[in-house]
């Protein structure tokens, strides 16, 4: 069966666990610096390719704020710097399902968010349609708030539009199945399933498929061979910390959007993002 990893403290659902035994500072705390300072100083883009054999862009732009989509409906701590550095994984609160739910567009659903869905408590509200009948941006209010689960759905211009196609999304699923179901709460319930299985889908059957080692997708994906053994599943703090971070990585100086503008990369973030991660 090969080797299995057993999380070294687990936790529950709603906090964070470690996968790792923390390690300890070495006695010379100064050359443990320095190498942290050479190990940033090796990320830094020299201008030089990765290899002559392989293109220079790897994956589309989109896949990095994706990531940010995906990494932002699993994991959520509103924890201060202050507070988090004194506090173990499980004692800090993950304000998001360790599942792939779309809590940062539902939130709680109709009845506790009312304030995210249409009158009919079924469809989500979406921005303004532009000409042609389409919406390309989440809801603003009267008072110009954006009407979000997770207002780090509005951090930059691209998540942005991309948690508006989400909502897009759940409300063509809601007209797919209108014709069939005629009880509200069931119709929206239906809908959210739908749309739910449409972002696993895009999460494991491309954005890992695209991202990963093809031989690790194969192992886990091709041959369901998983080698962590969980009692209870929560949000490694080693994910949430650090390597979902890795899509930082793949940000880029500046981008060209669908409607011809090209923008430099400080001006996709229409505000200061709220704390939370």
């Amino acid at each position: 069966m090969g080797y299995c990893l057993k999380p070294f403290r687990e936790s529950a659902a709603n906090h964070y666990c470690r996968l790792f035994a923390p390690s300890r500072l070495p006695a010379d705390q100064d050359r443990y610096r320095e190498a942290l300072m050479a190990l940033g100083s090796a990320m830094i883009d020299d201008g030089s390719r990765v290899s002559d054999d392989r293109p220079e862009i790897l994956v589309d732009c989109g896949y990095t704020y994706f990531g940010q989509f995906v990494a932002h409906d699993l994991t959520k701590d509103v924890s201060s710097v202050d507070e988090a550095w004194r506090k173990e994984p499980e004692e800090l609160e993950n304000l998001q399902t360790p599942k792939l739910d779309l809590g940062v567009l539902y939130g709680d659903g109709p009845e506790s968010s009312g304030e995210l869905y249409e009158e009919d408590r079924v469809r989500l509200k979406v921005g303004l349609s532009r000409p042609g009948g389409r919406s390309f941006d989440i809801c603003v209010g009267a008072d110009g708030g954006r009407v979000l689960a997770d207002d780090r759905g509005a951090e930059n211009l691209i998540l942005r539009q991309m948690t508006a196609v989400f909502a897009r999304l759940h409300n063509f699923a809601v007209e797919q199945f209108r014709g069939e179901i005629a009880e509200e709460k069931a119709l929206f319930d239906r809908a959210r399933l739908q749309t739910q299985w449409q972002f696993q889908w895009l999460v494991c059957r491309d954005y890992l498929q695209t991202l990963l080692d093809p031989k690790v997708y194969k192992k886990v994906f091709g041959e369901s061979r998983s080698t962590i053994r969980w009692d209870t599943f929560s949000i490694p703090i080693e994910f949430s910390a650090a390597a979902m971070r890795f899509g930082h990585a793949m940000v880029r100086p500046n981008y060209l959007f669908s409607f011809g503008q090209e923008m430099r990369f400080p001006k996709i973030f229409g505000r200061t993002p709220d704390r939370g991660a």
